[in-house]
């Protein structure tokens, strides 16, 4: 599964979405509690403008991992999207707070 889920991220890091994401489904369709899949694929959902897609998929990865710093960066992007943008400072902060290194997003 780990083999699959980096030729995702290979393919998504190369901007070739469409085959990212079925790759991403593929793996959540045998294994959907894998949240790097979960994660990745809310931020292919973002990327898309599928902000709510994107939420449902990356706020269980969040409330799993709380200290996941990536993800709550990602998540704030999200809430932004979404025009939730007190929820996104507050997101954001708990991101920074973990890891304060992160560039601005």
């Amino acid at each position: 599964m780990q083999a699959l889920l980096h030729q995702a991220v290979t393919l998504h890091g190369q901007d070739r979405l469409a085959e990212a994401e079925r790759l991403y489904n593929q793996i959540l369709a045998s294994n959907p509690d894998l949240m790097d899949a979960s994660h990745m694929l809310g931020v292919l959902k973002a990327q898309q403008g599928r902000a709510q897609e994107a939420h449902d998929l990356i706020a269980p990865v969040v409330a799993a991992n709380p200290r996941d710093g990536l993800a709550l960066a990602n998540f704030g992007n999200v809430l932004n999207a979404l025009a939730r943008h007190e929820e996104a400072l507050s997101v954001y902060d708990r991101s920074l707070a973990i890891n304060p290194n992160y560039p601005s997003t």
